[in-house]
């Protein structure tokens, strides 16, 4: 029995159109909420924040198995056994991922990873290498995120990863054309 547990699932976005699809795929019922936009102070600033739409399962057992593997102390882990695949890379992107130009040729893509620790970064970035893509490892103040700066990493991810099938998200699909890796981002 184990008591105390609240296995569940939550999905937080400005999009829409992401939330809506990933509860069309889910095999549970969803609440929907929606928080309004809105100005917050957030460490002594006044934010603007957008609209937001939140999908939130009941507790579910079913999820216990899943919650135990990413969060066995009750905080969020990189699973050692953890197989990425372009499926798992594309929501990883779309979630938690971004990409900027540096310049009209220099396209740095980000992959996210600001609450894990440096070894649980480094271990991404070895799975990222497996496949393919040179990922490097980038201190920012909260924490570390994972980085793509070379044209065969950053085309080489889109093409692993596949097209968007979300239009919301399109616009993270960019080519780098440059010859050299991006400086300054």
């Amino acid at each position: 029995l184990r008591r105390g547990r609240t296995s569940h699932f939550k999905l937080k976005s400005i999009q829409k159109e992401f939330v809506d699809y990933v509860k069309s795929l889910l095999p549970f019922q969803c609440n929907d909420y929606v928080a309004e936009a809105c100005v917050r102070n957030i460490m002594g600033q006044d934010c603007n924040c957008s609209e937001a739409y939140t999908i939130e399962s009941l507790v579910d057992v079913s999820l216990d198995e899943y919650r135990d593997c990413w969060y066995p102390n009750g905080e969020k882990i990189v699973p050692e056994d953890l197989v990425l695949s372009p499926l798992l890379c594309k929501y990883w992107f779309y979630s938690d991922g971004y990409s900027s130009y540096v310049n009209k040729n220099c396209v740095v893509v980000g992959l996210c990873t600001n609450c894990f620790t440096k070894k649980e970064c480094s271990s991404l970035q070895k799975k990222l290498c497996k496949i393919g893509l040179d990922f490097n490892i980038a201190k920012k103040v909260n924490g570390y995120i994972l980085q793509a700066r070379k044209k065969d990493s950053v085309n080489g991810f889109f093409k692993y990863i596949g097209d968007s099938e979300l239009e919301c998200f399109r616009y993270k699909w960019k080519e780098h054309k440059g010859t050299r890796p991006c400086r300054g981002y």
